[in-house]
């Protein structure tokens, strides 16, 4: 069975950026070319997240991502 799921393809796109602030912030604009450096930075984020999360995964004998594992990345890699 072959999937749809295009690996190249943007999870956070300039749109999504707009979604989400005009959510957070209705009444703050960004320049087209911050909102395309912010759509850059989260998908870097949540690829390296993954990335970690099926790591872990792998190394528990897994082959499923748990909400557990991506918890435990968040909390032990990502937390400031």
């Amino acid at each position: 069975m072959a999937s749809d799921f295009d690996a190249d393809t943007e999870v956070f796109g300039e749109t999504l950026v707009n979604s989400i602030l005009a959510q957070l912030e209705p009444n703050v604009r960004l320049d087209d070319q911050v909102k395309k450096m912010v759509a850059e930075y989260a998908e870097e984020y949540v690829d390296k997240v993954l990335s970690m999360v099926c790591q872990l995964a792998k190394h528990r004998g897994s082959k499923a991502v748990t909400r557990a594992d991506i918890c435990y990345v968040l909390k032990h890699y990502f937390r400031d």
